[in-house]
């Protein structure tokens, strides 16, 4: 059951899309099934531990981006917002350019997850895709 599914309220289940942009990597990405995790794996991982997933970062970039985006506010705001914010926390870059939603998923990713498996542009391009339809952007 995906978060397609799983409308409430007229809001996502940020939960089920991120597990569900997970399966997405881990049906594409032999990276991941070679250490040995695979998409049986994916509902037993508790909560805390799938918020930090880079998909976790994919669906919650594209959701901020979305509810502002909506309400009018151009993309250079929207990124500079999100980047005040997630650099509270996490380490600060150069913007890319052109600064794009992908291209701004794609930097925050190595910013916050290059310690992990290496991510594959073709599954972040899919990913954020996936999270914009979901959030209707």
């Amino acid at each position: 059951m995906g978060f397609f599914s799983k409308l409430l309220g007229g809001g996502v289940d940020k939960n089920a899309l991120i597990k569900d942009l997970v399966r997405l990597r881990v049906r594409n990405d032999p990276a991941i099934t070679a250490v040995g995790f695979n998409e049986k794996d994916v509902d037993s991982l508790p909560r805390l531990q799938l918020l930090g997933l880079p998909e976790a970062t994919i669906a919650t970039i594209v959701e901020t981006w979305s509810i502002l985006h909506k309400r009018g506010v151009s993309d250079v705001e929207i990124f500079q917002r999100i980047e005040e914010h997630r650099c509270r926390v996490f380490p600060r870059g150069v913007m890319p350019s052109p600064l794009t939603l992908t291209n701004y998923v794609k930097y925050r990713l190595e910013l916050e997850h290059s310690h992990g498996t290496a991510i594959q542009d073709l599954f972040v391009d899919a990913a954020v895709e996936v999270a914009k339809k979901a959030y209707a952007a």
